[in-house]
């Protein structure tokens, strides 16, 4: 297997680095793919990697938003039982997600492939406020109430706990933006701005739209809410009885929080059949080659030899590329050997000449034929001799390129032992190679250290978020046991989500961490305006329908937007 290394040219207006030449590339490979079939050529490396992977997250992004923008469409009919509530709350679900994109663009001016997924969190859950808002509503008609005073009663009911809601669920994502992490932070800012948005649509936008649409319509023309209370009835009859099982079997699923794990391999997260990404894998299976290499830089070729017989004698290095061995060493002494030799041969020139000249009748005998034997030779090598020392500008252009800078700076490659890819292969890597070069660089460095930050940003944001969301709870209801109350549906959530990828041999990677904080907003989403309802009430608590439905359907589509990822 042989390997031809290529530098690309980026250009400043490619949304996706390196793209033109990338499609230059695959254009010239199937060009000779045709001309020659039994010529294999593949292209992969870190920067067709990563075109592919956004090439591949913008498709996807296009087909996700799509299918969960109908998901949550269908839902929302099922639920109310009723196609024009529903277009007017996901109209209002597209006018906070229009407004976001321009927030997005004026806070950040651009999206990365971990924001560009803030669509999807919008639909899934943007679209709760407004469940929250037509739920009440259509509940308020069916007691007597006409249009107008019953939107001024929804405000006045859910108004709190909608705000309430959007706010946690944007404070647990602005949290993300107190991440190192780019990627994570920007996704954090707009997903939580995007709420904000999205909260701000529904009660402004949302009650105008349902005033024009329902005003002179009769309420026998209103669709009928499902009754989802009596599905809980059991709950509230024997309120202990079902917390113990609850408690039960969440302590049955936590046992998968053992099995656990966290899987740094980006190559994982490809699309499957992914050309660049199968020869990558196959570079690594088949073969001790490897196309990431770190990246030393020295001042002179001195430094540049010490270093390289370092890395060299670590046994995590494979082998090291340079070109100053290709220039010998030298020394003053040695230089004036090589003057003397030179001079030596210099003087053999003009002595030839006159050996060759007939005394008698000035006639030139032919040097070719009459030349002393082993002359000839000396006399080539003259020619091309230089009594000065190799420098780097005798090396073709296409290598000095590579390893020479302008500044006169050493490049050294350094490649890994076995496939980097894996994490515990990859941290042994660079701590080694730090050992001896604590300023080393190069793809596997930076992508050790970019997958140990994304994964610590996460974290980070989770326990911003929970802190946060706390907090905000508190603010809103004025107790601990009721912000406590709320939260009860976050924590059983996340305990269960967490044991049951843990049972299936799901990893957390790089991708779906970001579940950390959404979570938290997610969750108190749920729980949120149980306790508003409750502490509207007086007496034995008794569940609405409109909230039950509510509630039932923010969990829905939720599950229905981020579930379209799996396609």
């Amino acid at each position: 297997m042989g390997f031809v290394l290529l530098r690309f040219k980026t250009m400043e207006d490619e949304f996706a680095r390196g793209g033109k030449a990338v499609a230059a590339l695959r254009t010239t490979i199937a060009a000779t793919r045709t001309s020659q079939p039994k010529v294999w050529i593949g292209l992969t490396g870190m920067p067709v990697i990563e075109y592919d992977e956004m090439q591949a997250s913008q498709a996807d992004m296009f087909w996700t938003n799509f299918l969960s923008l109908i998901g949550v469409v269908l839902l929302f009919v099922a639920g109310y039982g009723g196609g024009r509530h529903a277009l007017l709350a996901n109209c209002v679900l597209l006018v906070g997600t229009a407004w976001t994109f321009a927030f997005a663009t004026l806070a950040i001016g651009h999206l990365n492939i971990l924001s560009a997924a803030f669509a999807v969190i919008l639909i899934g859950l943007g679209i709760d406020f407004g469940i929250h808002y037509v739920a009440s509503y259509l509940r308020l008609r069916k007691l007597g109430h006409d249009c107008k005073s019953a939107l001024i009663i929804t405000a006045a009911d859910v108004g709190p706990g909608i705000v309430t809601g959007g706010v946690t669920a944007a404070a647990a994502f602005f949290m993300a933006g107190l991440t190192e992490f780019t990627g994570v932070r920007e996704l954090g800012i707009i997903s939580g701005g995007g709420i904000l948005l999205c909260v701000l649509a529904t009660v402004v936008v949302l009650p105008p739209l349902i005033l024009l649409s329902d005003e002179k319509r009769p309420v026998l023309d209103l669709p009928e809410i499902l009754p989802a209370a009596r599905w809980f009835k059991i709950s509230l009859q024997r309120p202990r009885l079902v917390m113990a099982l609850g408690l039960a079997v969440t302590a049955l699923i936590a046992a998968g929080l053992w099995h656990l794990r966290y899987d740094h391999n980006l190559l994982n997260l490809q699309a499957r059949h992914v050309e660049s990404v199968d020869i990558e894998r196959d570079i690594f299976t088949s073969s001790d080659e490897s196309v990431w290499f770190a990246v030393s830089t020295c001042n002179t070729r001195e430094e540049l030899r010490a270093k390289k017989a370092k890395l060299e004698a670590l046994p995590s290095v494979a082998k090291t590329e340079e070109i100053a061995s290709l220039l010998p060493p030298s020394s003053p002494a040695k230089q004036r050997s090589i003057a003397i030799i030179h001079d030596k041969l210099a003087r053999l020139r003009g002595r030839e000449s006159l050996a060759l000249t007939s005394p008698d009748d000035g006639t030139d005998f032919d040097a070719k034929d009459s030349r002393p034997p082993g002359l000839a030779p000396l006399l080539a090598l003259l020619n091309y001799a230089d009594p000065a020392p190799p420098v780097p500008q005798d090396i073709p252009r296409e290598l000095t390129d590579r390893f020479v800078g302008k500044t006169g700076k050493h490049l050294l490659r350094v490649y890994a032992t076995g496939n980097i890819w894996e994490m515990d292969k990859l941290a042994r890597f660079v701590a080694d190679v730090e050992g001896v070069d604590p300023q080393i660089t190069g793809s596997p460095v930076q992508t050790f250290y970019a997958s140990r930050h994304m994964q610590k940003s996460y974290i980070l944001a989770g326990v911003y978020s929970l802190l946060a969301v706390f907090g905000l709870l508190l603010v809103d209801f004025g107790t601990i046991r009721h912000s406590l109350l709320a939260m009860v549906p976050l924590a059983l959530g996340f305990v269960q989500m967490c044991g049951i990828i843990g049972w299936l041999g799901i990893p957390f990677n790089p991708a779906n961490l970001i579940a950390l904080p959404l979570i938290l907003g997610i969750g108190a989403h749920d729980g949120v305006p149980l306790v508003h309802e409750y502490r509207r009430q007086r007496g034995r608590f008794k569940l609405s329908d409109s909230t039950a439905v509510a509630v039932i359907l923010t969990s829905t589509t939720t599950m229905a937007s981020f579930g379209s990822m799996i396609l």
